[in-house]
């Protein structure tokens, strides 16, 4: 049961994730992190096996640092890390795919926050909300997320279960 919300507001980025790895009628562990801190500006929420939850995260994490250790301690863009991620899983296709669904979010100094959804095929779609399961159709996560819009904000209430959060700002 995979689930990944995640919500752009004005001033900011929340990406949710539960914390279960499972399988059918099996959960193999309890405490996965499926949220990644990829930068100071940026984070990442993914939902798929173990395995590769854990590399691709890990890939880009370091791919990411390992950028901005080459350009003088300059971070990439919310937009630019997308198009890497997008880039790296269409790459992969021709390999080995990693069955990975991501939601990456992030605020940018003089644009703003921004959110993008990219799928194991490498789609990249932008996004103001979006929640994605990947044992259980999409539609499962979203019985679990109510959205509320008033004049400038967003709200974002998270209705039982055990989520891990983290907003960039």
């Amino acid at each position: 049961m995979d689930t990944i919300i995640a919500c752009r507001y004005n001033g900011g980025v929340i990406i949710a994730a539960d914390s279960a790895q499972a399988r059918s009628i099996l959960i193999y562990k309890d405490d996965l992190d499926k949220i990644h801190e990829i930068s100071e500006n940026v984070i990442m929420g993914q939902a798929g096996p173990n395995s590769d939850v854990v590399s691709f995260g890990e890939y880009v994490e370091k791919n990411l640092k390992l950028y901005q250790l080459g350009n003088d301690g300059r971070s990439m863009s919310t937009k630019s890390a997308a198009n890497f991620v997008r880039g790296e899983l269409a790459k992969a296709l021709r390999k080995g795919p990693y069955q990975t669904n991501i939601m990456l979010g992030g605020f940018d100094e003089g644009k703003g926050e921004s959110l993008y959804y990219v799928d194991y095929m490498g789609t990249l779609q932008v996004s103001a909300r979006r929640s994605r399961g990947s044992s259980l159709s999409s539609s499962w996560a979203a019985n679990f997320v109510i959205f509320s819009t008033h004049t400038h904000s967003t709200s974002l209430a998270l209705l039982g279960g055990q989520f891990r959060s983290a907003g960039v700002r």
